[in-house]
């Protein structure tokens, strides 16, 4: 802000000098000048720092929210994947279970069809083709 200030007393100083104004009077007003822009180039600082604190606390609630919305993703995330193993391992107990039961459905289907259409004689009598099947 200090340059800005000086930069415009400057360009003031050097059109006096343009105008033809007495050395004396270009200092008077030079030192008038400065001293109007002094308060208010003062206010300009405060007032942006002010604005900076503002905007650093604001970047920091930011922050916070953000770090808060990562915490929560990842919690998420992580319940998600628990949730979609608890998931598979119940799928896949489900199917072994089912699988089981058909196989154990297809077994007894199979023993009761051997047992009601093949004659006793053949089962009983053993004849070489049924062991050959059997064992």
């Amino acid at each position: 802000m200090k340059s800005l200030q000086l930069v415009v007393v400057a360009a003031f100083t050097f059109s006096l000098m343009q105008t033809g104004a007495s050395q004396c009077d270009v200092v008077r007003l030079t030192a008038a000048v400065y001293e109007t822009l002094s308060p208010f180039m003062t206010e300009m600082r405060e007032g942006l720092a002010a604005v900076k604190t503002e905007m650093k606390e604001d970047l920091s609630r930011i922050e916070g929210k953000v770090d808060s919305l990562s915490g929560d993703i990842e919690e998420h995330k992580n319940k998600t994947a628990t949730e979609l193993s608890m998931t598979v391992t119940t799928v896949h107990s489900e199917l072994e279970r089912n699988v089981l039961t058909n196989v154990t459905k297809e077994l007894k289907k199979t023993a009761d069809y051997i047992l009601e259409e093949v004659p006793t004689s053949f089962v009983c009598g053993g004849t070489r083709a049924w062991r050959r099947v059997v064992y």
